[in-house]
C-alpha cells in the first residue's frame, strides 16, 4: 500500500486507546488484588481481559506497520522487540520475587524448597514459558500472562516475515511447539491487527461510514457481553482440559473483529479531528 494505514491523527487516537486500556487493566488488578484496598472491585475482570484483546489487535497492527514502513531485517527486528520487552519483564519479575520473599519474612522467611520453586517460576517467566503448560510463573503477577502471549506472537511473526524456505518452516514449528497451543489459539486476533495494516477496505471508509461502523461496533460489543461468560462456563464444563487464559477464545475472536472494525472506522474520523488531536498529542503520548 502506498499510503500508510496509521496516519498521524490515527496514531494519536491509538495512543489514547492504549492508555485507556492500560489504565483499565491497572485499576482491575489493583482494586482486586492489593490488600491495602478492601473495597469492591472498581471494574470486573472482563473489562481487563477485553482490554488485553484490544492490545493484541493494536500490537499486530503497529508491528506490521513498523516492518512495512521501514527497511529492516531480522536482527534489527529482534533487537527492537528484545529491548522493548525485557525492559519491562526483568524489573517486573525481580520486583515480584523480592515481594514474595519480603512477605514471608514475618513467618521466618521462605523455606529452601520455596526458594527453589520461586527461582523456577522466575525462569519460566523470563523465558515467557509460564503460559505454555510448563508450570506457573512468579506469584502475585497475574497480569504477566499477556506478555507471554505477545512475545511468542512477535517471534512467530518475525520468523514468518524474515526467514525463507525450509528454515522458516522449521523455526516456525519449533516456536509453535514452545509457545503451546493455548497461546496459538488467540494468535488469529493478533494477526487480524497485522492484516489491518494491508487492508484496502479499511482505507476506503468515509467519515459517515466510520460513524455507522462505530455504532455497529458498540451494538456488537453489548451483544457479546450478554453471552461471553456463559459460553466460557459451558466450555469449562464440557472440556476435559483447561484452556487457561484462552478460555474466552470464542468471544475474544468476536471482540478482536470488533476492534479491527472500530480502528478502521476511527481512521477517517481522526482525519477530521486532526487539529484538536494535534493540540492534545503531547499529553496523550506521555500518558500512553
Amino acid at each position: 500500500m502506498s499510503e500508510p494505514f496509521i496516519t498521524r491523527p490515527l496514531s494519536i487516537v491509538l495512543d489514547l486507546l492504549r492508555f485507556v486500556c492500560a489504565f483499565v487493566v491497572l485499576i482491575v488488578h489493583a482494586s482486586g488484588g492489593i490488600s491495602l484496598y478492601d473495597g469492591p472491585p472498581l471494574l470486573s475482570g472482563r473489562a481487563s481481559h477485553v482490554s488485553v484483546i484490544i492490545f493484541f489487535v493494536l500490537s499486530g497492527l503497529v508491528i506490521a506497520a513498523a516492518i512495512a514502513e521501514r527497511q529492516t531485517d531480522l536482527k534489527a527486528y529482534a533487537i527492537a522487540r528484545f529491548a522493548r520487552i525485557m525492559s519491562v519483564a526483568v524489573p517486573a519479575i525481580a520486583f515480584c520475587c523480592a515481594l514474595q520473599i519480603i512477605v514471608s519474612l514475618p513467618a521466618g522467611g521462605p523455606a529452601p524448597g520455596q526458594l527453589t520453586g520461586l527461582a523456577l517460576a522466575a525462569v519460566r517467566d523470563i523465558t515467557f514459558l509460564s503460559q505454555s503448560g510448563l508450570g506457573p510463573g512468579v506469584p502475585v503477577n497475574g497480569a504477566y500472562w499477556s506478555l507471554c502471549y505477545e512475545v511468542w506472537y512477535y517471534a512467530l511473526f518475525g520468523a514468518a516475515v524474515f526467514l525463507k524456505g525450509k528454515t522458516r518452516w522449521t523455526i516456525l514449528a519449533l516456536l509453535a511447539l514452545l509457545a503451546g497451543w493455548r497461546i496459538l489459539l488467540l494468535m488469529p486476533i493478533w494477526l487480524a491487527g497485522a492484516h489491518l495494516n494491508r487492508s484496502s477496505w479499511a482505507r476506503s471508509l468515509s467519515p459517515v461510514r466510520g460513524v455507522i461502523v462505530l455504532l455497529c461496533c458498540l451494538v456488537a460489543f453489548l451483544w457479546v457481553a450478554s453471552w461471553d461468560i456463559g459460553v466460557m462456563l459451558a466450555l469449562r464444563e464440557a472440556l476435559p482440559f483447561s484452556l487457561g487464559m484462552s478460555e474466552l477464545f470464542v468471544s475474544d475472536f468476536v471482540i478482536g473483529a470488533i476492534t479491527v472494525a472500530a480502528i478502521a472506522a476511527l481512521r477517517p474520523l481522526a482525519g477530521i479531528w486532526s487539529a484538536g488531536l494535534e493540540r492534545l498529542a503531547g499529553p496523550i503520548k506521555y500518558a500512553a
